[in-house]
Formats: structure tokens, C-alpha cells, sequence
């Protein structure tokens, strides 16, 4: 039982202390063609995204496109995404982004794992 939790409390001060670049992300992007309409509405209802789940019904609400990725590493995304990301709530949406002529974006860190727990043992 010691072995436990000595195992425990290594594991979560390796959490505690790894930097974002280490971790692997479960991400959740939501994609809407972009017109006059959506843009202000998808704005406000993804603003108010708490859960992953939320963000699927509202995904589906709007049809927009879902994706998923589960084992996604924080250091292979691209800066500006990066920096979007970096002290973004687990379960909240990004502001949107994209090109307002075409598509708006959100995305949604769904679960956020020191890349040492990550990996499969």
C-alpha cells in the first residue's frame, strides 16, 4: 500500500511539475462554414463551453464538423496554436479563429496528460 501511494505522489508531482510542452492532449475541434449568420452565434455558444460533451451537442447543434484527437503531444502543434492552448481550461473552447470568410474554429482540451502518464505501460 505505501508503494502506492509513494507511486501516486511521484506521479502527480511529475503532473504538478511538467511543463505544457510534455503533455499529451486530447483535443476537440469544431469547424462551421462562416457566414453573417454564424459567425456571432458560434461565437456566443462556444463561449459557454464548460465539457467536451458540451462541445459535441453544440458541434452537432450546428452541424458543424468534429474532430478528435486523443493522443495528440503539445510539442508537435504549431506556436500560435500552442499559445492558444497553454493555459486553456480543461473542457473550455479557444476564442474563435480561422478566416471569417470562410470557417470558424474552436478548440477544446478535453484531458491533458504529463507525457510520462500518457504512455502505455
Amino acid at each position: 500500500m505505501v508503494y502506492g501511494l509513494v507511486l501516486s505522489a511521484s506521479l502527480l508531482m511529475t503532473a504538478l511539475s511538467s511543463p505544457p510542452e510534455e503533455d499529451v492532449l486530447h483535443l476537440l475541434q469544431l469547424a462551421v462554414p462562416a457566414s453573417n449568420d454564424t459567425v456571432k452565434k458560434f461565437r456566443t455558444v462556444t463561449s459557454a463551453i464548460r465539457t467536451c460533451e458540451e462541445a459535441r451537442q453544440i458541434g452537432q447543434s450546428l452541424n458543424a464538423e468534429i474532430t478528435e484527437n486523443d493522443s495528440l503531444p503539445f510539442s508537435t502543434l504549431p506556436p500560435k496554436v500552442m499559445e492558444l492552448l497553454r493555459d486553456l481550461p480543461t473542457g473550455r473552447a479557444t476564442p474563435v479563429f480561422g478566416t471569417p470568410q470562410t470557417t470558424m474554429k474552436v478548440l477544446v482540451i478535453c484531458a491533458r496528460k504529463p507525457a510520462q502518464a500518457a504512455a502505455p505501460m
